[in-house]
């Protein structure tokens, strides 16, 4: 008779525990309140084709040098390797408010988190590199479809960004199961461009300045588009040997690209280039080479292509005597502008 009572004590004990660690109470209610320890794998996915771009297009022994300066600036920013990341946890329902937030350090392409969450279903946006970036800020994260990434201009120029920029938007259902884990991978939202200028023939050029014009000026993540202003520009970073100048920037897109997102079995949607749309393809790099009697020229290099998050684009090109480009790419077309003054443009929709 006394054994009933110490066996029931030991039930409603054990039940105790057993609630304490589920942080649940035992009866039909609200799941949400429930708490449930789940891990997060976070995985960079990085384009191999990138260094593909250098070989192809400075192939040649005498790009030797250039294609070492252009890979050695490249590697610090397309590489599978983030010092940070950025966590975003949004409710489901409208309008989105973000639930939670967390900034963790990285280093490495991959890193698990182990987190304790309220049992329910998430929108979640992840960022890596972004603190590292510079001139990329986040913005409107209180909510999750006006969370975007913003390229900062300084004096009405946009300079390269300095840190290859990884992210993913993707639907967490956090249920009761113990040890829920998540794999997740990032893709990245940036890419960028290189016009590799030979000055060999350029014998009254005195100086020369590039930029890149038709890029996008901000990503909004949730849905994986990107935004634009057709007259922004971006400046260009220059290294040289001997008579090639390089002249890299790294920013955003061009028009027609799309965003990662993390799903079952594909990765974002490829663009399709033999799409008759080719206007909106379109984007340029400006060159303005000054000569040696103060008059400047500039040449408008119009490229038809787009250029993809992750991608690195490339292109050769010549400056003449009197500081004109030429180049003999199929796909660069090139107009030129003598005794170049500003002011004096008229901008063409892109």
């Amino acid at each position: 008779m006394r054994i009933r009572p110490f066996i029931s004590v030991l039930a409603a004990a054990s039940l105790l525990v057993a609630t304490a660690l589920t942080g649940c109470r035992l009866i039909d209610e609200d799941i949400s309140k429930c708490n449930n320890q789940v891990r997060l794998t976070y995985q960079l996915e990085l384009d191999p084709e990138i260094i593909q771009e250098l070989e192809d297009e400075l192939d040649l022994h005498a790009d030797e040098d250039i294609r070492a300066m252009l890979k050695g600036y490249i590697d610090g920013i397309f590489t599978n390797y983030a010092r940070d990341v950025d966590l975003f946890f949004y409710d489901v329902d409208e309008p989105m408010d973000c639930l939670r937030t967390m900034s963790e350090t990285m280093n490495s392409a991959s890193n698990t988190y182990a987190i304790s969450m309220p049992v329910r279903s998430y929108q979640h946006i992840a960022l890596a590199n972004v603190k590292v970036s510079e001139n990329v800020a986040i913005t409107g994260e209180g909510n999750y479809p006006t969370l975007h990434l913003e390229h900062n201009q300084e004096n009405g120029v946009y300079a390269p960004q300095k840190s290859g920029l990884f992210t993913v938007h993707k639907r967490l259902d956090v249920g009761e199961k113990p040890n829920q884990r998540f794999r997740i991978k990032l893709g990245m939202a940036n890419s960028a461009t290189a016009l590799i200028l030979d000055t060999g023939k350029a014998t009254h050029v005195t100086g020369l300045r590039v930029e890149v014009n038709g890029m996008s000026t901000a990503f909004n993540v949730a849905d994986s588009v990107y935004v634009y202003d057709d007259k922004a520009v971006f400046s260009t970073e220059e290294f040289s040997t001997g008579y090639k100048h390089c002249f890299a920037s790294v920013h955003f897109p061009s028009h027609d690209a799309v965003g990662y997102e993390d799903t079952d079995d594909t990765k974002a949607t490829e663009y399709d280039d033999d799409d008759d749309n080719t206007e909106r393809k379109t984007w340029r790099w400006y060159v303005y080479a000054t000569l040696d009697d103060g008059s400047v020229t500039r040449s408008t290099l119009e490229m038809r292509p787009s250029v993809k998050a992750g991608q690195l684009k490339i292109r050769n090109a010549f400056v003449k005597e009197d500081g004109e480009v030429g180049s003999n790419e199929v796909d660069v077309s090139v107009t030129v502008k003598l005794d170049w003054k500003p002011g004096l443009d008229i901008d063409v929709p892109l």
